[in-house]
């Protein structure tokens, strides 16, 4: 038995991990895919039972049939020698990601499947399974249309826009990240809607959010208690603000949340809601490899534990 963890040399909660596996006495090989092929070497071949060789490191030699679970976390790009031209790198990471990535995702064991992720990284495609799952999904509207925005709007009443990625960029030095954000009406019809898909939702009310991290069914929830205009809008935009509390999750949600994973194929999710006045659960969003560090750390809740589990049983 070997786990092998696909991340970058900066990653602290892997190391948390990493030191579970580690006082388990479960072999662990920590790799970070921007290592290849500059610093990894791969060596498969195919025979009766799939893949079969190696990957090796400068400090190990890792039996592909030894695999027994792959953690997904937060791994880089190839790095391809600087020497390349834009046509010579772009062949080259391609062909990376094809062998290299072709070969690992040939293995079983995922938490989570990069396929998976890619899939339920798409927020409509999670919502309309969230829908099916039997959770409560505040009214939603995708739309490049800004008549069409302008008239929902109208009817919804109180509005946020929401981006439907995890947008960050650097400029000038600065680094900008966009939240949610309440839109006015004079906003409602905006001509710029038209230049891409723009996601606008239904504002709440709140009593509190909840990120309710799953793994392999387990259940860890946190009760998010902001105290700053901006953390109750969205509490990523100051942590500061925030305090936390371990809430009882509703069956009816928990079997929801179960259901959505299982629809997703995902073993670990991070799962966020708004809990309102009336104790009613609205599901926002899944994250399908989203942090829970600073959850453990606030809450005891074992979530690095419930992972090592995972990494050491067999594939759901």
């Amino acid at each position: 038995m070997t786990v092998l963890i696909l991340t970058n040399p900066f990653d602290i909660t892997a190391d948390d991990v990493i030191l579970r596996l580690t006082e388990r006495g479960v072999p662990v090989v920590r790799l970070d895919p921007a290592d290849f092929p500059q610093q990894v070497v791969l060596h498969s071949e195919i025979g009766g039972n799939g893949w079969t060789g190696t990957l090796t490191t400068p400090h190990r030699i890792l039996d592909l049939s030894t695999v027994t679970g792959i953690w997904y976390r937060r791994p880089r790009k190839f790095r391809l020698p600087a020497q390349m031209s834009q046509a010579e790198y772009e062949f080259a990471a391609t062909e990376a990601r094809r062998g290299f990535g072709g070969i690992i995702n040939s293995l079983t064991g995922w938490i989570n499947h990069p396929s998976a992720i890619g899939r339920a990284e798409y927020k409509p495609y999670q919502l309309h399974h969230a829908v099916q799952a039997g959770l409560n999904v505040p009214r939603t509207l995708i739309t490049n249309d800004p008549k069409q925005a302008k008239g929902w709007c109208a009817r919804v009443g109180d509005v946020v826009y929401k981006p439907l990625s995890a947008p960050s960029w650097l400029e000038n030095g600065d680094t900008y990240v966009v939240f949610t954000t309440p839109i006015t009406p004079d906003q409602w019809g905006d001509p710029a809607i038209g230049r891409t898909a723009h996601m606008f939702q239904q504002r709440l009310d709140k009593e509190f959010e909840v990120r309710l991290t799953m793994v392999d069914g387990k259940a860890f929830p946190a009760a998010i208690h902001a105290h700053s205009d901006a953390a109750r809008i969205d509490w990523r935009s100051d942590y500061d603000a925030l305090t936390y509390s371990i809430p009882t999750v509703p069956q009816r949600v928990l079997t929801g949340a179960r259901d959505l994973l299982r629809r997703l194929h995902l073993r670990y999710a991070a799962l966020d809601f708004i809990v309102s006045p009336d104790g009613r659960w609205h599901f926002l969003e899944v994250n399908p490899n989203g942090q829970y560090g600073w959850i453990e750390e606030h809450t005891g809740q074992p979530i690095s534990d419930a992972i090592a589990d995972a990494l050491t049983r067999k594939e759901n």
